[in-house]
């Protein structure tokens, strides 16, 4: 694929397509989880003032089936999975809107993208709501795994050691393994096209102000 470069009306802004080691180095160093999601990715490099500020990646997303709820293939939807930018002059969201410009120019077959607001970091999705994404309600996510005093989705587990079970990583792995409870997560969407945006306006909530949690 060709290089692709797009650029704001402010001079010092730059975003291009960059590859998964690039996107990875500002995931592990400027996003609070220091994790490049799994799997196929498509990422985009940020720069001002000729400075490379981070990275913004859209993926697939760890539920492999969520395209099915709005009668979609797989490959028709990508998650936004990781917004990891240093300090910057820019708003995210002039960041994501050409991001998604140029998702939707260079990838027709997506039509919708979906993202999350991880409510255990303080989230409800501020940047989702001034970039007009549409909310959609809460998620709880499936418990997650505690090994080795760290925490990990099931599916990073399962992907490493082809179970997720507890007993088989007590037995073999860390015998103090166990599931942790994972809070709720604000869950927005982005339609691509009209026919998109007519399925899921009736699923529309209002944006949520404040966390339920608390």
């Amino acid at each position: 694929m060709l290089n692709i470069f797009q650029e704001l009306e402010q001079k010092d802004l730059h975003i291009e397509f960059c590859s998964r080691q690039m996107a990875k180095f500002a995931v592990e160093k400027w996003h609070y989880s220091h994790k490049m999601p799994a799997g196929n990715s498509i990422n985009f490099a940020v720069w001002e003032n000729g400075q490379f500020i981070g990275a913004v990646v859209f993926g697939y997303g760890s539920n492999y089936n969520i395209a099915n709820q709005y009668k979609l293939k797989h490959y028709e939807i990508r998650e936004l999975c990781r917004v990891a930018l240093t300090t910057h002059a820019n708003p995210v969201t002039k960041i994501l809107s050409i991001c998604i410009k140029m998702l939707k120019e260079n990838y027709p077959e997506i039509q919708l993208l979906v993202s999350y607001a991880d409510s255990e970091q303080g989230h409800i999705g501020k940047i989702y709501q001034a970039n007009n994404w549409i909310y959609v309600g809460t998620t709880d996510e499936e418990p997650r795994i505690k090994l080795n005093n760290q925490i990990y989705h099931r599916k990073t587990i399962y992907n490493k050691y082809k179970t997720s079970s507890i007993y088989y990583l007590k037995e073999n792995v860390d015998p103090n393994a166990e599931f942790v409870k994972s809070k709720l997560k604000y869950k927005y969407l982005f339609p691509l096209n009209k026919s998109i945006a007519k399925q899921i306006k009736n699923i529309a909530k209002p944006y949520p102000k404040t966390l339920e949690n608390e």
